[in-house]
């Protein structure tokens, strides 16, 4: 019987103690909740808010067109206008020669420098 009565006084006094430094503690914090440091207030200014987030890779664009060649055979690209300039309607965008007809062209060229050269040199 008298070992209950100790326990339940041994735990009341612990009880009691750890009310005490409770009470203590939070009664020394108050007072200094109230102090205000230099450097703890701040304006309140409205201004922009940049976030910037570093990325890598390739963009692509939302609406994009694709030119393709629809010819069946090698054709290059002989003329193509500048990407960012105001187009029309009817506007030439882009032009194709045809290799076989290129050397074609250039064959008949030639021809005919050769025969202009010819009628130019001969004296009636």
């Amino acid at each position: 019987m008298r070992r209950g009565i100790l326990t339940v006084v041994m735990i009341g006094a612990g009880l009691l103690l750890v009310i005490i430094i409770s009470v203590s503690g939070f009664s020394s914090g108050s007072g200094e909740s109230n102090k205000v440091y230099a450097g703890e207030l701040y304006e309140v200014v409205e201004g922009s808010f940049v976030v910037s987030v570093p990325a890598s890779g390739e963009l692509a664009a939302k609406d994009q067109i694709n030119i393709h060649n629809l010819l069946e055979s090698n054709a290059v690209i002989i003329e193509l206008v500048d990407e960012g300039s105001i187009v029309s309607s009817g506007d030439v965008l882009v032009r194709f020669v045809l290799l076989h007809y290129q050397g074609y062209r250039t064959r008949l060229l030639d021809n005919f420098r050769w025969h202009l050269h010819q009628i130019s040199n001969h004296r009636y």
